[in-house]
């Protein structure tokens, strides 16, 4: 038989959530628009030039958002699910969204991203020198900011390029791990201190960039691998057991 309509989100204004609506949706790297599939239709949202390796990849928030990659792209972009309409908001701005100073393009900045025990989502520096951190707790005001040091101006990671690709959560610590893909290291990001004090309000900005040092809660480090490995493309992926 024909299979059910797909039920709209349901939002809460108290808790800015939005539960899915049963869709797949696909995040447009050089394609033009999002990709909205059901089990009886496909349908396009949103349009882009074409080309560009805009995003790569995406990671769902606490809250149900779905957030996209920035690869080439000076932005991040948040879907939220809906029937039959997806609502496409782009967050950040070249001021947060950087790659490093190994490169003079613009390009390659991120590859892969978890969402926290907290609700945020990180996504992992590729040729970024930071960390990126995205909050879409207010679905109205979502925010991103820079989070934990300079990773290469600090040391934690020698390799400037491909660092981590991909990572888990792993609830029993509160932790996020990226994997070493060309990096030396093991990228962590605790979020303990994130969960056990409320956000504190602070300014935001029209452009969704949220640069705010003074209210730091999650704690980035970088762990060495134990053998030395000279190869570049070292793990991709992994499974919390």
């Amino acid at each position: 038989g024909v299979p059910s309509p797909l039920p709209s989100p349901v939002t809460s204004s108290s808790s800015s959530s939005v539960i899915g609506d049963g869709a797949i949706y696909t995040v447009p790297q050089n394609a033009t628009s999002v990709l909205r599939i059901t089990p009886t239709s496909i349908t396009e949202h949103g349009s882009w030039p074409a080309g560009g390796h805009k995003w790569h990849g995406a990671a769902m928030s606490g809250n149900g958002i779905i957030v996209c990659v920035s690869n080439n792209v000076d932005t991040v972009l948040c879907i939220v699910p809906q029937h039959p309409t997806p609502s496409l908001i782009e967050i950040g701005s070249d001021r947060i969204i950087q790659t490093g100073r190994h490169r003079d393009d613009k390009k390659y900045k991120y590859l892969g991203a978890m969402a926290g025990p907290n609700g945020r989502v990180y996504i992992f520096p590729s040729g970024s020198e930071f960390v990126l951190e995205v909050d879409t707790s207010d679905i109205h005001n979502m925010t991103c900011r820079n989070v934990g040091p300079n990773l290469r101006d600090s040391g934690m990671e020698r390799i400037y390029q491909n660092k981590w690709q991909n990572g888990l959560t792993n609830p029993f610590d509160n932790c996020v791990y990226a994997i070493p893909l060309a990096g030396e290291t093991l990228l962590r990001i605790d979020c303990t201190k994130s969960l056990s004090r409320h956000r504190v309000d602070s300014t935001r900005h029209d452009d969704g960039d949220d640069d705010d040092d003074n209210k730091q809660d999650v704690t980035v480090t970088t762990w060495p691998i134990p053998s030395p490995y000279e190869t570049l493309d070292k793990w991709e992926g992994g499974v919390l057991c």
